[in-house]
């Protein structure tokens, strides 16, 4: 499958952009094969949770069920954002096995692989990272496929 095929089986519609009436869908990173969503009921100007769901691959290619990716980790990220000086703080993850979004739609809960708080790691929002979505998300609420 070419890369502009995978963006395409990739690209969700509108009513996949936002999950839940929650989580609004930021980036899809076709070369790591994950998602990151943000959490519009925590969004402010300073701080939002991030989810990343990262899918499963064999031989070069995303696993599906039903014909959908599968999803191998889900890592939910709390995240404060100070806009002027451009810092990303991460202050605390929960890693887990499978999808976090398909427990919304009635799928099972994910088994908790690692739960950590108070990691206070700060980094700079370089381009075309997880950081770059998170600071776009919070400071310039840049949404890809959401309106």
């Amino acid at each position: 499958m070419s890369v502009s095929e995978l963006a395409f089986a990739f690209t969700p519609s509108q009513d996949q952009a936002l999950i839940d009436g929650r989580w609004d869908l930021l980036s899809i990173n076709l070369e790591k094969f994950w998602f990151v969503y943000g959490d519009r009921n925590t969004h402010s100007n300073s701080f939002t949770w991030f989810l990343l769901e990262e899918f499963k691959v064999v031989n070069g290619k995303v696993v599906r069920r039903n014909g959908k990716p599968v999803a191998e980790k889900s890592t939910l990220y709390a995240a404060t954002v100070n806009c002027q000086q451009q810092k990303i703080r991460i202050i605390s993850e929960r890693i887990n096995q499978g999808s976090f979004i398909l427990s919304y739609n009635g799928g099972r809960n994910p088994k908790l692989i690692r739960s950590s708080n108070n990691i206070n790691l700060e980094f700079l929002p370089t381009p075309g990272t997880l950081g770059e979505v998170m600071y776009n998300y919070v400071c310039h609420e840049k949404t890809y496929f959401s309106q």
